[in-house]
């Protein structure tokens, strides 16, 4: 029929009616070539019984569902035989048709084919692709698509081709010229000589250790780190199945496997898109441009939006035509000197295929930094192509910009392949950076040095040795090697000290002239190695830096410190402070008279105050966690996660439409009744995450919003008249009321951070506030005046008028207020510097002396506590008669503030109690201070003039303390925070391999060393397994098995939901396996319940709830 079709002059207009989509099977043939598969319809029973073969060809896909020159017959009851099909394939026997083209993706070799040993495995994934067929191999399978073009690799082959040659021809020269000035008498044949250069070579390097000094660069070290893992990630899937990381596989690459499965050439592109994918933990989108079986250099082109980069990695030497390449030696006129005639070629080939791309990612990407990375061969193509892109960017500026000049180049094991002019103009513009490790001989290897070497050789030999101690003659002195053959390492060389006491020194390139070794060594070389050099010498800069400058945390961390769980334990105690000028404000405003004596206090006043700030407390801190994770929400940065805190807000919203509305909604009501109501509306505000969310298992996020809004109302009406309601009851009362404040945060805080480390449920402090409440409003009802006092405010604009009667006595404490404030919003650092699980009490870097996180904070808090209850006490009771008595109590105040300020920044934990002790013994005084002034000093009609300026350059203080630290974050961390959230990206292993390709079951070799090395910087859930099962030895640790396994039970399970419909039943499944697994019902076994909780949280995008 297709003959019948092909053989009329009406082709376009049969194209609707042909198939889309045509395969094509083959196998080996008894003559070991390949062939069509047999063509018979009927097949014996014996063949069918070994194994059932595919027609040779076979339709995929129809076209159009009607055919013109078939009317009257539907396309579906057309049939094409295997003989209509090859027709259309191949009309003139071998040559392929003009209609058809075979389909060429990343899956498949060049003509479109995937092997496999039997047919039913075609379509399965194996590892290393099905791109090339290997040992075993009888079957291929390849597609036709109607209208596809057809693919010409000869430009490709041309340069190929060209290449090889004259990289042979390179090398040849470069081996005359080396050989043809030497005669007979200088060539190296005593085996001894090469043994004693050996010893001469470890004393040249010992040497230069000491000599060079250590290095201070740290921003551009954290990124020598990544590039160095990128550089790694350039060899795609060699790298990941770890065949680079040691020398006897390194070595096999290159021999046994090349002969069984050539890893260069064999694997497919879809193998390793997804190994480096994996490697480097990004999604396939950022994955712009990649070649690696290309007859081009291979590279690959990513977007790292954690870095803000744009990374050309240009893998090292694998294949044939990079041996060829490296082969090719010569020096060949480059920019201003000379450089190594293979690597030049390829790096302009390079730049020829991506600089149009990356124009356009540089222009769509402001603020994004291009970096050129790559390991060996790939470290000398980059420093070339920056150079390249330099020279071109200073020639023209409007078409390059800012992006060309400002690239750079960070190699490992870079060769030494450009003119000492070159690598010198790189290195003092920082535009090339270079990884030496230990004796690594890329970086000592030119011609200039291999001709060195041998002159060595042969002086060191015996007979020449001997000959000069018979004659007493010296060495003759070494021949000057012709300038244009002098090559070093391009840019900043880093010299890696491995051992015990690792250290990182800076070298120049003229420190690696004249020390070619003369026993390579090659284990230096490996880029893991350098993965694991580089990583430990940031470890040991880290910590002798101090964590201070150094925080522990990536940057979405950082972003979730100050607006989740974390800042708000420390923006609770700060509006601790807040909330007393308020009540204060209050206190100075009632129209009461003094007492003329003293009256007993009513001590009980105080437990009034703590059951309302309990119920604060409960909306920050460790209950704000625990109210978080019961709704099934996780931290990492999820929609859920930022709805929380938005709801989590409305406690302040609510406070504030309380103190703007509560004189207007609430007019007709004496303050002790707005107590009353305010304590209600915190009772309800708490009821309901404790019934209805941990109880009966609520969980709508909305119930966040209710609660909060509740007692952010409470606490707005309760600020501004419980203390007006007691002040009758005396100075001395109050004095103990106000010490409520303190006491219930530091109550609900230190049982909140006891009980999670104890494994205990947050439910039972819930229920514990809950039953407080009552019990504060039934002794306020029955021990508070019922007064019908009401609320006096003095005339605002005539208290401004009349400004310079009071306010100058006021000066100093606004100065105070302003300093104190500013420092309740950095205190909050100590949050940057320790994290869970453990805290080392005298080594912020060591693992030894350690204390449980709850337990230390808890600590903490009771510090936080006696320094601000006290110091409020005592303050309120000092006489402070004179200008001059008030600056001194206010500069000491100001003083225990600045040396607990210094105390915390020192990052030595056994210390911080007292230093948080200091910082609010001075800010309780203060308050205590001011507080005695204003009820002394000032004008009851301008009490409230007074306080609101107070209060607005407290306010004031904060917002700029904030601001500042912010700046100060910033300041330290330039260049940190990405590269630390970038490591922690690649430590977690976040991202899921691409589903197109198998890759290896066991976890990247360099994500091991990174854990291994940088455990420190990252919390306690971005730590291997095996790292987490070294500690395993203390009680209450779990190993890392049982975590796998119990990793592995909740995957089967979460499979298993997968089948589940509707979407509201397997959701309602889910929650309920988070809630099994929640540390708090797991007290036993709470390092495995928080490692699965996790596991199941990032778990719901597979399950789609």
């Amino acid at each position: 029929m297709a003959a019948a079709f092909l053989a009329t002059d009406e082709v376009p207009e049969l194209l609707e009616g042909l198939p889309l989509w045509i395969l094509e099977n083959q196998q080996i043939g008894w003559s070991g070539a390949w062939e069509e598969t047999p063509t018979s319809e009927t097949r014996s029973w014996a063949d069918s019984l070994i194994e059932e073969r595919a027609p040779p060809y076979e339709v995929l896909q129809l076209g159009q569902q009607k055919c013109r020159k078939i009317t009257a017959t539907k396309l579906k009851d057309v049939h094409f035989t295997s003989a209509d099909l090859k027709v259309l394939v191949y009309p003139d026997g071998e040559e392929i048709s003009c209609l058809y083209g075979p389909k060429v993706d990343s899956t498949t070799d060049c003509d479109g084919w995937i092997y496999a040993t039997k047919p039913n495995r075609l379509d399965s994934q194996r590892l290393g692709g099905r791109a090339t067929p290997r040992f075993g191999d009888r079957v291929r399978r390849r597609r036709w698509r109607r209208g596809e073009p057809l693919r010409s690799e000869s430009a490709a082959r041309i340069f190929w081709c060209d290449n090889s040659s004259s990289a042979m021809q390179s090398l040849w020269n470069a081996v005359g010229d080396l050989a043809g000035r030497r005669s007979m008498s200088q060539v190296p044949i005593d085996p001894t000589a090469v043994i004693r250069r050996s010893h001469s070579d470890v004393e040249k390097y010992q040497n230069l250790c000491q000599r060079l000094s250590p290095w201070d660069d740290l921003p551009t070290l954290t990124d020598m780190v990544l590039a160095a893992v990128y550089s790694r990630a350039a060899y795609a899937y060699t790298g990941r199945r770890g065949l680079f990381d040691s020398v006897t596989q390194g070595a096999m690459v290159f021999s046994l496997h090349r002969a069984a499965f050539d890893y260069a050439e064999h694997v497919d592109d879809a193998s390793n898109e997804a190994a480096f994918l994996d490697m480097m933990c990004l999604a396939p989108e950022d994955l712009l441009c990649a070649q690696w079986r290309s007859l081009g250099p291979a590279f690959a082109v990513a977007r790292d939006h954690t870095l803000k980069w744009i990374v050309v990695a240009v893998r090292g030497t694998l294949s044939l035509k990079d041996i060829l390449t490296d082969c090719a030696v010569n020096s060949v006129p480059f920019l201003e000197g000379t450089a190594h005639e293979g690597f030049v070629k390829t790096s302009q080939k390079l730049l020829e295929e991506i600089e149009e791309l990356l124009r356009k990612e540089m222009q769509a990407h402001q603020g994004y930094r291009l970096v050129f990375c790559g390991h060996s061969m790939g470290g000398a193509v980059s420093a070339m192509c920056v150079a390249m892109l330099r020279d071109k960017a200073a020639k023209d500026v409007a078409r390059y910009g800012n992006w060309a000049s400002q690239c750079c180049a960070y190699g490992i094991g870079t060769p030494a392949v450009l003119s000492r002019n070159i690598c010198e103009r790189l290195a003092q513009s920082r535009a090339a950076f270079v990884a030496v490790n230990a004796q690594d001989w890329s970086p000592r290897a030119s011609v200039s040095s291999v001709s060195e070497l041998l002159d060595d050789l042969v002086e060191l030999s015996l007979a020449r040795t001997m000959m000069r101690m018979a004659t007493g003659a010296g060495q003759e002195p070494r021949r000057p090697e012709p300038e244009q053959l002098e090559q070093l390492p391009p840019g900043v060389m880093l010299q890696i000290v491995p051992g015990q006491d690792q250290s990182l020194l800076k070298a120049s390139a003229a420190d690696y002239r004249h020390s070619m070794p003369a026993w390579p060594d090659v284990a230096a070389h490996i880029p893991l190695a350098y993965v694991e050099g580089l990583a430990a010498g940031l470890a040991r800069c880290l910590r002798s830096e101090g964590s201070a400058k150094w925080p522990k945390m990536d940057a979405a961390d950082a972003q979730e410190v100050q607006n989740g769980q974390v800042a708000q334990d420390g923006q609770a105690v700060a509006g601790k402070a807040e909330v007393d000028l308020e009540m204060s404000q209050s206190d100075v405003t009632e129209d009461l008279e003094k007492p003329s004596e003293e009256q007993p206090p009513v001590r009980l006043m105080l437990l009034v105050m703590l059951s309302m700030f309990q119920g604060y407390a409960s909306m920050v801190g460790p209950l704000q966690s625990a109210y978080k994770h019961r709704l099934g929400i996780s931290t990492d940065g999820t929609s859920a996660a930022h709805a929380f805190t938005q709801a989590a807000v409305a406690v302040h919203y609510g406070k504030l439409i309380a103190r703007l509305g509560h004189n207007v909604v609430f007019a007709r009501l004496s303050p002790w009744t707005r107590v009353v109501i305010a304590m209600c509306f915190m009772f309800v505000g708490i009821t309901i995450p404790t019934l209805l969310v941990f109880t009966l298992g609520w969980s709508w996020v909305g119930s966040v919003f209710i609660a909060y809004m509740l007692s952010g109302l409470g606490l707005g009406i309760f600020e501004v008249t419980f203390l007006s309601v007691i002040t009758p009851m005396g100075r001395a009362t109050k004095a103990w009321a106000i010490v409520g404040a303190p006491a219930g945060f530091a109550t609900i805080n230190i049982l909140g951070l006891t009980a999670s480390s104890f494994g205990l449920e947050m439910v039972y402090i819930y229920w514990y506030i809950l039953f407080c409440l009552p019990l504060g409003l039934f002794l306020f009802t029955r021990l508070a005046p019922r007064g019908n006092t009401e609320l006096k405010t003095a005339n605002f604009a005539a208290s401004l008028l009349q400004a310079r009667h009071w306010m100058p006595g006021m000066v100093p404490f606004f100065v105070a207020q302003f300093l104190s404030h500013f420092a309740m919003e950095n205190w909050p650092a100590i949050f940057y510097m320790f994290h869970p699980p453990y805290v080392p009490l005298f080594n912020p870097k060591s693992d030894q002396h350690l204390m449980k996180w709850g337990q230390f904070f808890a600590v903490t808090y009771f510090f936080i506590f006696l320094g601000d209850s006290i110091s409020r006490r005592i303050a309120i009771y000092l006489s402070t008669p004179s200008l001059y008595r008030r600056l001194v109590f206010l500069g000491l105040a100001m003083a225990c503030i600045a040396l607990g300020l210094y105390l915390e920044s020192l990052a030595i934990a056994i210390i911080i109690p007292i230093a948080i002790f200091l910082v609010f013994w001075g800010n309780g005084t203060i308050y205590g201070l001011t507080a005695h002034h204003v009820d002394k000093h000032v004008p009851s009609e301008h009490n409230l003039a007074s306080y609101s300026f107070w209060c607005f350059v407290g306010d004031l203080g904060a917002v700029l303390g904030g601001i500042l630290v912010d700046s100060t974050h910033d300041l330290f961390c330039r260049g940190h925070l990405p590269t630390l959230a970038a490591l922690r990206r690649m430590m977690q292993g976040e991202r899921e391999p691409a589903a197109t390709a198998k890759l290896p079951s066991f976890p990247d070799k360099a994500r091991e060393v990174l854990c291994a090395e940088l455990r420190m910087l990252c919390s306690e859930r971005s730590r291997s397994p095996r790292k987490v099962g070294e500690h395993a030895g203390a009680k209450g640790k779990t190993t890392s098995p049982a975590i796998e396994q119990a990793k592995l039970e909740a995957l089967e399970k979460l499979r298993k939901l997968q089948s589940v419909e509707p979407k509201e039943a397997r959701a309602k499944e889910w929650r309920a396996l988070l809630r099994d697994w929640h540390p708090d019902k797991n007290p036993d076994n709470i390092e495995v319940a928080k490692e699965v909780f996790q596991f199941l949280q990032k778990g719901k995008t597979i399950i789609n709830v």
